[in-house]
């Protein structure tokens, strides 16, 4: 017999003080003892602890170098040394439970060891409070006795908090905590379910599944191909283990020991909407394989506890999962069987997913033989009668074909020809006709479906004009589209946005939800709203309760970018991330000052903290390298500012917040600035009301300088984005600056 002393120490390590605690074995006592003997009667052994701690039995044969052992803890209230019981190195109440799981109307017998002696706080706590008391604490350790209540079932935490009277101010901690769940069962809650089903069944016949369960229980069975779970990772419900899982803990609690000695603390992509995506499948469907699932609704077992389903297996091969749940009351239960599906000739057929028109293929077809006995018989293929999509070499239903003899147990190979025609589903009869009768049938098969689609993807074609008053147009709308799969939408409106609707449309349906995306898409609903809703609005019968909101959607736009700020003011790229980006970020202020302006609500702190973030980016002075393209094509490369820096002083201004010292540095050194900088910084200085300095910075001639290339990162830097953002601040500024017209008629092209 061995008592197990703790000798802890407290120790500083890393600006933080923690626990060391270290073993030390007392030998109680030793002796000899024959065990078992002729009779087979256990040997008896009786040992009465004097201290409360921590004690093992060992038990060797004598000279042996090994032994086994069995631990214990004995507690007596008044007998307990400072060393009994191990302290956890963090500090922490440790709670040790006399069981694993308890039953309403037992005690459970808690003992509690704490790092200092001194009162300890206990409350049994799951959703609130639901009783607490103290206790105080005999050298560090304590026995705790909870009654265990039908309102504990499934299970209840325990949770201790020490607290150290002020007496040795050599110790640092004055609060320790611990939490130990306690498991409660509840007799009867459990229902026995038994599946009484085949092990083994042939296809396209009747089976009859019985659940044996209690009297009245409501029983629900499903029956499905194991692939189709498996593809899932679907495992049987267990209704029991859902109602009675553990639940969590959800009492917070709060102290103010961390902010009264804080020296010694402690340790969406989102993607969008798709650009028609749902439109880009096969515009022939088809149901190549025949999903099995089979559920039977909520039926009522009989009084001795019965319940039967007849089910039909369909043409399947493979395991089938028979799956039942049961309720009564407050009792679950669920179980499972297993059911194979297989015929005395199984019969595998290689087709492809798709054909197009022109395509042929050799099918191979495999047969295999599942019982113990030679089967003989000649292959028969076809189409469904009147189907003119694909045609089968040899179609052998109508002509003689030569015998194919499947030895027991064993596998071969056929192949048939197909040539696809025309666009449709093609069903595909492959069948082996027998000599004689095997299980009752003299034929076994199976029928395929097989779509034969087109071989290019979606297309669109757009196209655009303008009517004068008084005229007549005439459209024609003729394609060699599938007259299934065709869509038309003519869209008339005074708006000359609307020859842009190919462009708006592809924007409102972009597929992905990073931060530049989402300002993109909503940015346009802002001021062309009427006609964002024609273009996106829904045809059909669900379209009058579904209507498209361009309001709507700039507001849930406003809220994912409010909510994507991160901890310097800055906006994740991603929702969810932790990465900034400093173009999306002014892109996405600009969105919001807008926003604003045209009477969307604007959170004021999300807001003044983004544009706080725009300053502090402005006093670094950023540079990088710069590819561009001359009047004559010519390509150079010089060091500029980040474009960036003109756009953050471009939104700045446009929120009232101007930073004169970054302007006039730039305005020094115009040199740094690339051409569609230099118009950002002088829209600057007009929204700011300074005039001369516009004219001063202003280019004279835009469109001789452009960027070579497109940036994929950065400031996401194009041409065709250099030169759209140029002529917004030009509209800004100067609405009647000469050099507006030129560049909206190019942008138009």
């Amino acid at each position: 017999m061995v008592r197990l002393l703790w000798e802890t120490v407290i120790e500083r390590q890393g600006g933080r003080y923690i626990y060391n605690s270290q073993k030390r074995e007392e030998v109680i006592s030793t002796q000899k003892r024959t065990v078992g003997g002729n009779s087979g009667v256990a040997t008896a052994f009786s040992f009465t602890p004097t201290y409360s701690g921590e004690y093992e039995v060992r038990v060797a044969r004598p000279g042996a170098a090994t032994y086994v052992a069995s631990r214990f803890y004995a507690y007596g209230f008044g007998d307990t040394q400072s060393n009994s019981f191990e302290v956890n190195n963090e500090g922490e109440v440790t709670i040790e439970a006399d069981k694993a799981k308890y039953q309403p109307g037992e005690t459970a017998s808690l003992l509690l060891k704490t790092p200092f002696p001194g009162r300890v706080l206990i409350t049994v706590e799951r959703d609130r409070v639901l009783n607490h008391f103290y206790v105080n604490t005999d050298q560090k350790s304590a026995r705790v006795r909870i009654p265990i209540s039908a309102g504990h079932v499934p299970n209840v935490y325990v949770t201790a908090t020490a607290i150290r009277a002020i007496t040795d101010n050599r110790l640092p901690l004055t609060v320790a905590r611990g939490f130990v769940p306690l498991a409660v069962e509840k007799p009867g809650t459990k229902l026995p379910v038994a599946i009484k089903a085949p092990q083994q069944s042939r296809s396209q016949t009747w089976q009859t599944i019985e659940v044996s369960t209690a009297p009245r229980a409501a029983v629900t069975l499903a029956v499905v191909d194991e692939g189709i779970l498996q593809m899932k990772d679907y495992r049987t419900p267990d209704p029991y283990g859902y109602f009675y899982q553990k639940r969590a803990l959800e009492v917070q609690a709060y102290d103010v020991y961390p902010f009264l000695l804080p020296e010694l603390g402690g340790n969406s992509s989102t993607g969008g909407d798709g650009y028609d995506l749902g439109r880009r499948t096969t515009p022939v469907p088809s149901r190549r394989v025949q999903l099995v699932a089979k559920w039977s609704g909520i039926l009522r077992a009989d009084a001795q506890g019965k319940v039967r389903y007849r089910v039909r297996v369909p043409q399947f091969s493979g395991a089938l999962r028979v799956m039942a749940v049961a309720y009564k009351g407050e009792a679950f239960g669920a179980a499972e069987h297993t059911m194979r599906v297989a015929d005395p000739v199984v019969i595998s057929t290689s087709l492809p997913r798709f054909l197009s028109p022109g395509d042929t293929i050799d099918v191979p077809v495999t047969l295999t033989n599942t019982t113990k006995e030679t089967i003989s018989g000649v292959m028969l293929y076809r189409l469904e009668r009147g189907n003119e999509t694909a045609k089968v070499i040899p179609l052998n239903f109508d002509s003689p074909a030569p015998t194919v003899s499947l030895p027991p147990n064993a596998e071969r190979r056929e192949v048939f020809h197909l040539v696809a025609e025309k666009l449709g589903n093609a069903k595909i009869e492959v069948a082996f006709s027998l000599n004689k009768k095997v299980d009752g049938s003299t034929i076994f098969g199976e029928t395929i479906e097989l779509p034969v689609r087109p071989a290019s993807p979606l297309q669109k074609r757009t196209g655009s004009g303008v009517v004068a008053g008084g005229q007549m147009q005439s459209l024609n709308l003729q394609t060699d589209f599938l007259p299934a799969s065709l869509r038309s939408q003519l869209v008339v409106s005074r708006s000359p946005m609307t020859e842009f609707a190919k462009d708006l449309r592809y924007l409102l349906q972009y597929p992905y939800g990073c931060l530049e995306q989402i300002v993109s898409a909503a940015f346009p609903q802002l001021y062309y709203g009427d006609l964002a809703a024609t273009l996106s609005q829904q045809k059909g019968q669900p379209a009058k309760a579904a209507g498209y909101n361009p309001n709507y959607h700039v507001q849930e736009a406003i809220r994912k970018i409010e909510a994507q700020q991160l901890y310097n003011g800055s906006l994740s790229y991603w929702p969810g991330g932790d990465y900034d980006n400093w173009w999306a970020t002014a892109y996405a202020v600009h969105f919001l000052l807008e926003a604003q302006q045209a009477g969307f609500q604007v959170n004021k702190t999300v807001l003044d903290k983004t544009l706080a973030y725009l300053q502090f980016r402005l006093r670094k002075r950023e540079t990088e390298p710069y590819n561009y393209l001359d009047a004559q094509n010519a390509i150079h490369l010089r060091t500029i500012a980040k474009k960036e820096i003109a756009y953050s002083l471009y939104v700045l201004a446009v929120a009232g917040r101007q930073d004169a010292v970054a302007l006039n540095y730039y305005k020094a050194n115009r040199q740094l600035l690339s051409q569609d900088s230099r118009v950002l910084l002088a829209a600057t200085y007009a929204l700011n009301g300074d005039q001369h300095s516009f004219q001063a910075v202003l280019p004279t001639r835009l469109g001789t300088e452009t960027a070579a290339r497109r940036q994929f990162d950065g400031s996401f830097s194009s041409p065709l984005r250099d030169q759209a953002l140029t002529l917004n601040a030009l509209l800004a500024a100067d609405p009647n600056n000469p050099q507006i017209v030129p560049q909206a008629r190019q942008l138009s092209r």
